[in-house]
Order: structure tokens, then sequence, then C-alpha cells
């Protein structure tokens, strides 16, 4: 498993763990996301609509 895998695997488990404990909004977790994959592949966590 390379890096990238590594971390998105973990940094999206967090993400699933707390939003099961905190029964956080959609419309949060719809915004979370992008700005997940944004920051994993690119190292900045600004969505860009390109």
């Amino acid at each position: 498993m390379g890096k990238a895998q590594l971390v998105n695997a973990v940094i999206l488990r967090m993400l699933l763990y707390s939003f099961h404990l905190y029964s956080w909004p959609k419309m949060i977790m719809k915004q979370v996301e992008p700005i997940v994959r944004n920051f994993i592949w690119s190292g900045d966590s600004h969505v860009s609509d390109c």
C-alpha cells in the first residue's frame, strides 16, 4: 500500500468514526470529503471547481 493510500485510509476512517459518533449533518460531510481529497492529492485544502 502506498503512502497516499495509507494516509487516505487513516484520515477517512477517523472522519467516519467522528461522523458516526457525533451525528454530523450530511451537508458538512459532503463539504469535508472534497477538502480531504484535495489535501491528500495536492497538499492544499482549498476546493477548486476545475
